[in-house]
């Protein structure tokens, strides 16, 4: 799915449509202020999967580490 950016204005006033998006068709939106992106709207699918993936590279580490003698 490509990722559409919106401003943060227009996230305010369209936040509802935005969420409405987001569940019906699994959209994601990068929004900006001023031109810079600071925040991101995706399914809590998107956000699990990275949250598990973030977790299961940390125990990796960590289990390296520790065969390695290293503290983190």
């Amino acid at each position: 799915m490509m990722e559409k950016i919106i401003g943060a204005f227009e996230a305010r006033r369209q936040f509802g449509k935005i969420l409405q998006e987001v569940v019906a068709k699994g959209s994601q939106f990068v929004v900006e202020r001023h031109g810079e992106p600071v925040a991101v709207v995706v399914p809590v699918e998107v956000y699990n999967q990275w949250k598990k993936a973030r977790s299961e590279f940390f125990d990796r580490l960590r289990a390296v580490s520790e065969r390695a003698n290293l503290t983190l």
